[in-house]
């Protein structure tokens, strides 16, 4: 099953409890695991630009956070949002 297929689900999971009025702590859980999922659906980035030492940078397309092609992250270190690199 693919990401974007758990997402839909749990997404109408979660308006089908919105509308049983079940306790509001469970409907926040399902809430935050539903926006960490949606994190770690990686997200295209190209490099912005290259900054002032030849590193090739980019921006989180969630939080707007600095990126730099050469840390080899495959992941936002402020927010987690997986990106890939193009």
């Amino acid at each position: 099953m693919d990401m974007e297929k758990v997402i839909k689900d749990l997404d109408e999971l979660y308006r089908l409890i919105y509308q049983s009025n079940v306790d509001g702590e469970i409907l926040g859980s399902l809430h935050d695991a539903i926006a960490l999922l949606k994190e770690q659906e990686a997200v295209n980035i190209t490099t912005d630009y290259f900054d002032g030492f030849g590193n090739r940078t980019a921006h989180c397309p969630l939080c707007n956070s600095r990126l730099v092609w050469h840390q080899n992250k495959n992941y936002c270190g402020e927010c987690g949002q997986a990106v890939k690199w193009e």
